[in-house]
């Protein structure tokens, strides 16, 4: 399994039924075998969050990162050299790259450097992060501005979601529908990061109602060792604005 999904990345061309039913067939085999202790069950789900990464079920995938990444600390010698954990982390920043949370994913893509070179995933890893991180930095050139604030000073800008955008995700969901999938939502996602100082930053939605402004994000003070920021909102006829 380790081989075929890991390594070789046959989930990929597997369909929903056939990931499915492997992934039953590994959950038999844990639930079954005596002593599954954390070596094994940290890899197993490092198989399930690679199958439905392949999926395109970031959520469940991230759910599965975060069930393994726990185990960490029970780890055994063995269970660590495996390298398990960081391998882990690059199919979280996969997922966090696939849904437009840059840099949350490069973030987490430097914790594996943490983990050094002494581990058996080592090279057949380095090689996938190595790809990632050269598709990563194209997206932020394309995707992001820098934008230089002074002090005392705000700057503005805004995203007007309109009855096209809504339209545009009820035609894909006609599609899902017929597939039995999942519904796809409207969802606005903005991400920043600090390269000095500090800064002050607000994300608001403004209805075309003419009802109060909605905030949902609101940070005073965010230093440079804070780290990235990122949020997400699914709008209803609303006007988005941040400054």
């Amino acid at each position: 399994v380790e081989c075929m999904t890991l390594r070789m990345r046959c989930s990929k061309w597997m369909n929903d039924e056939e990931a499915e039913q492997l992934m039953k067939l590994v959950t038999t085999e844990e639930n079954e075998r005596p002593n599954v202790g954390p070596d094994e069950k940290i890899r197993v789900r490092a198989y399930f969050a690679e199958i439905l990464l392949r999926r395109g079920q970031h959520k469940n995938s991230l759910a599965w990162c975060e069930a393994g990444l726990k185990l960490q600390k029970n780890l055994s010698w063995e269970g660590t050299f495996y390298g398990a954990v960081p391998m882990l982390h690059y199919i979280r920043a996969v997922n966090m790259m696939q849904t437009d949370r840059l840099f949350e994913a490069k973030a987490t893509l430097s914790e594996i450097e943490t983990y050094g070179k002494g581990y058996w995933l080592y090279k057949s890893l380095m090689f996938k992060v190595t790809v990632l991180l050269k598709e990563m930095n194209r997206q932020m050139k394309e995707k992001f501005n820098h934008i230089s604030v002074k002090p005392g000073v705000s700057e503005s800008a805004s995203i007007v979601v309109t009855k096209q955008d809504f339209k545009h995700i009820e035609e894909i969901n006609m599609v899902h529908r017929c597939k039995n999938e999942e519904m796809e939502v409207l969802l606005i996602v903005w991400e920043w990061l600090c390269e000095k100082h500090d800064i002050s930053f607000a994300a608001f939605f403004r209805p075309d109602d003419g009802s109060d402004i909605i905030f949902v994000q609101n940070i005073d003070r965010h230093e440079t060792v804070d780290g990235p920021v990122a949020g997400r909102f699914s709008p209803s006829n609303v006007r988005f604005l941040y400054q």
